[in-house]
């Protein structure tokens, strides 16, 4: 079953489903940002020191030349509680993604959250949230919605 929703209600159509300024676009929100493609689950295995990885960033992309650099503030988390954190400034490639280098000891036993907060030199920021999923975590499944992996050695 297919159902088309509204962002927001027009007046004088009869159709109404607009979910705009109503509960349900929080929860809209957040359902959807399980299924994000953006926001990729990276698996890995074996003891790991060093990522990197690629990060969607079209929308500063549009802004951008390809090499301009971008500003990157990550934060690694497990179950919330900071491994590590820090800033750094990368290049904006053509295809409007960016590489980021982390640097941490990651166990195949855990599943990290990174949060990545890119910001150009206009002020334009977006935010990603991947999720480094270690394999022996990896057995217990995540659901339909993981993203294929975007993942550099």
């Amino acid at each position: 079953m297919f159902i088309w929703l509204m962002l927001r209600n027009h007046p004088g159509t009869p159709w109404q489903s607009g979910i705009a300024q109503k509960p349900a676009l929080q929860i809209f929100g957040t359902d959807a940002a399980k299924y994000d493609a953006r926001n990729p689950v990276v698996p890995f295995s074996g003891q790991r020191r060093s990522f990197l990885l690629r990060v969607p960033a079209l929308e500063l992309r549009w802004h951008l030349n390809p090499g301009a650099r971008v500003g990157v503030q990550y934060r690694v988390a497990i179950r919330g509680r900071r491994v590590t954190s820090g800033m750094l400034a990368v290049r904006m490639s053509k295809d409007g993604w960016v590489s980021v280098p982390l640097h941490f000891a990651a166990a195949p036993t855990h599943d990290y959250t990174v949060t990545v907060k890119l910001e150009d030199i206009h002020g334009f920021r977006v935010t990603r949230t991947l999720n480094l999923q270690g394999a022996s975590a990896a057995a217990t499944p995540r659901g339909a919605g993981s993203a294929p992996a975007h993942l550099s050695r």
